[in-house]
């Protein structure tokens, strides 16, 4: 970029490439950017003492699996699991399939339908591609990768196509089974909340509606000991931010319940962590949120740490952004207003980063606050009109991602 005299614009990667590696916190990293932009390039850019932190490395664990049973198929493993964790059948499959048909896909005399083994492994806390990496069917195949489309669709609103996609499965015969049912019923939920003027109302019911096929008994004071498969955490976490966000204080305490709640489970049942990492530093960061809304702030600081330790290990980067954010509003609240300056300024530049994959109103939000509150107005990215279509892309293709790392998203 300096060879061809654009030199704001090298200044723009520098300075995005500092702020990247301080929320990876890679000191070292960004130090030599640091030094590399000042000798190599004559370019000094604002820090706002970001390199004065004491930026721990991340930890450097293996991500934790449950343990290894000895079995010729993936049924007899479900059993083994669910027989030697106590679980009966009728837990384990409620809303799923009969008692019957998850004895025989246990016992061998049936292969269970993909959709079927996803669930059922997700409630005994397991990530299915550990165990079982291969589909039955090449439809079924198919059908899974529009599911995860739909799942990137509606993370930056493409809700045209989403309905498109949706409606293709739903001529495909994909709603037959009760699982994908809900799936169908939560995506449609999702695109009413997400549609500005729809009926707030409309909205809580259709989550309710998806969450009632596989939980037709659902009872949020009872969410610790449930066992929940994937969607099923997602539209109960969708269910306490609605009521986070109601403005009725006792909506709102109900809200931070159920988050609690959906914690505390997750932490007794999902076994592996390549699962539990879909969803849970989405849940922390919510209940965090929720909890420095009530200021209750130094409760709301540990949850931070601890999703910020968890985002670090398994490289939850854009969580990780606003975890951040949560830090600095919090340490502004308990009075460290100087002290929150560098974690605005990594939230604001880490937000920016990922402003086309839903950051771009966080980042809005931080430069306005920290202009209106410390004085400080933060650089424009490069051709900066919306933060959405202004900043450069340099975080790869979504089409690469997890759909776990875009539920973060779906609040």
């Amino acid at each position: 970029m300096i060879k061809i005299g654009n030199t704001q614009y090298c200044r723009l990667l520098l300075e995005y490439a500092f702020f990247g590696y301080a929320i990876q916190h890679d000191k070292d990293m960004l130090l030599k950017v640091l030094k590399d932009a000042k000798e190599i390039f004559n370019i000094t850019f604002e820090t706002y003492g970001v390199e004065h932190l004491d930026l721990l490395p991340p930890p450097m664990e293996s991500n934790k699996i449950g343990r290894w049973v000895s079995c010729n198929y993936i049924g007899e493993f479900i059993w083994k699991v669910r027989d030697g964790g106590r679980i009966s059948r009728a837990e384990l499959s409620r809303g799923i399939c009969s008692g019957n048909n998850l004895a025989k896909i246990e016992n061998g005399s049936v292969v269970g339908n993909v959709y079927y083994m996803e669930v059922l492994m997700q409630r005994l806390g397991r990530h299915i591609n550990h165990y079982f990496t291969t589909f039955p069917r090449l439809k079924d195949f198919n059908e899974k990768q529009i599911r995860d489309e739909v799942n990137t669709l509606l993370v930056i609103k493409h809700f045209d196509k989403a309905k498109e996609l949706l409606q293709q499965l739903k001529d495909s015969g994909f709603c037959k089974r009760s699982i994908n049912k809900q799936f169908i019923l939560h995506a449609e939920a999702t695109m009413i909340e997400k549609k500005r003027g729809e009926n707030k109302l409309k909205y809580l019911n259709a989550l309710y509606e998806a969450l009632s096929i596989t939980l037709p008994d659902f009872d949020e004071k009872n969410i610790a000991n449930y066992r929940l498969s994937y969607y099923e955490i997602v539209i109960i976490n969708q269910l306490a931010n609605y009521y986070v966000e109601s403005g009725d204080p006792k909506e709102q305490n109900r809200g931070r319940k159920i988050y609690k709640c959906l914690l505390e489970t997750m932490d007794k049942h999902i076994v592996d962590e390549d699962e539990k990492k879909r969803m849970y530093s989405a849940v922390l960061y919510n209940y965090s949120r929720a909890l420095g809304s009530k200021k209750s702030t130094k409760t709301a600081m540990k949850l931070v740490y601890k999703g910020k330790k968890f985002c670090l290990k398994h490289k939850r980067f854009i969580m990780m952004t606003r975890f951040i954010l949560n830090q600095a509003c919090n340490m502004q609240d308990l009075g460290q207003k100087q002290e929150s300056v560098p974690f605005h300024a990594m939230a604001f530049y880490g937000s920016a980063m990922f402003a086309k994959y839903g950051l771009a109103e966080d980042a809005d939000i931080i430069r306005n606050h920290v202009k209106e509150h410390f004085g400080i107005e933060f650089d424009h990215p490069l051709g900066y009109s919306s933060l959405s279509t202004g900043v450069p892309m340099l975080i790869g293709d979504m089409s690469s991602w997890e759909d776990s790392e875009i539920y973060s998203f779906l609040q």
